[in-house]
């Protein structure tokens, strides 16, 4: 009997030895589940950007340079400034006059779309330190947007400064367009959005990628959309267009519309290497009173590859 309580006292002190040399582990617990991530977006298909882009086609005048000579009111691209009589001209923040670069004769327009049907707009921007542009720039800070009444006396012209603007050096006719001004030819075009449009940017960027034959068919479509806008030199609402970014993916900017913009692709100007520019207005502001549009929230932005 003693023999067997000394024996099971071994015992036991043996085990309580092992737990405390080899404690006991915890028992392990299943890993936790994985958290299924979202599908992906669906690659686009040519029918998904033709259906999103219908709605947003927009008629639009497209204006290119015209060989044929421009009086000081006509519709024309850079040339001599003409100012209302017994006002002093815009200048920059350094004093120095603004560059002409396009101005509107509002009533000889081929349609008048939903634009003032009389007078005479201009867009006039700083000579140098980006064109003017802030990017984007507010009314009145590097770009000054001016629409002059019918009857309007109008002093001496100004003579632009030489080599300001973004004009090109020579265009197709060989003038000087900062210079001598060139007149424009309208066309009444369906201009629909362009890639870059941000109402456009969740299918840019779909979570996944077409098949080959889907990207051939898209690339048509873009091409067919490219060929209604066409090139230009301004286009007069419809929609703008972006070399690297909308503008209006900021929220400040968000919703507002094409009032005018100018592209590379035309023969008048070069933006940077190859780029766009525009003038957005808030619809409201172009829509309430179309004899006295509200043109103080325009904002002006430009971009190039």
């Amino acid at each position: 009997m003693i023999k067997l309580v000394l024996l099971l006292g071994i015992v036991v002190a043996v085990m309580l030895a092992r737990r405390m040399l080899f404690p006991r582990l915890p028992k392990p617990q299943p890993p936790p589940p994985v958290l299924a991530l979202p599908k992906s977006v669906r690659a686009p298909t040519a029918a998904d950007i033709a259906q999103r882009t219908a709605p947003l086609i927009a008629l639009g005048l497209r204006g290119t340079i015209s060989p044929m000579p421009a009086a000081l009111t006509d519709s024309r691209i850079g040339g001599p400034l003409i100012w209302p009589a017994g006002q002093t001209p815009p200048t920059d923040k350094s004093g120095a006059p603004l560059v002409l670069l396009a101005q509107i004769d509002l009533a000889r327009l081929p349609a008048p779309l939903d634009l003032p049907r009389a007078g005479i707009l201009q867009m006039l921007i700083a000579p140098f330190d980006g064109w003017g542009c802030a990017f984007p720039s507010a009314q009145g800070n590097g770009f000054v947007l001016a629409l002059h009444p019918p009857g309007t006396d109008f002093a001496a012209p100004i003579p632009p400064a030489e080599g300001a603007g973004p004009f090109r050096r020579r265009g197709p006719s060989g003038k000087t367009h900062a210079k001598d001004g060139a007149a424009i030819t309208w066309v009444l075009v369906n201009c629909p959005p362009t890639p870059a449009d941000y109402r456009l940017a969740d299918l840019a960027h779909a979570g996944q990628r077409p098949s080959q034959a889907e990207e051939e068919e898209i690339d048509i479509l873009y091409s067919d959309l490219s060929l209604q806008r066409g090139t230009y030199d301004i286009m007069l609402r419809g929609n703008p267009d972006f070399t690297q970014n909308d503008v209006r993916e900021d929220p400040r900017f968000a919703g507002m519309i094409n009032l005018m913009a100018f592209s590379s692709s035309g023969g008048a100007f070069m933006w940077g290497d190859a780029g766009e520019a525009c003038v957005l207005i808030p619809p409201a502001d172009l829509g309430a009173n179309l004899a006295a549009p509200d043109l103080s929230r325009a904002v002006y932005y430009w971009d190039c590859c």
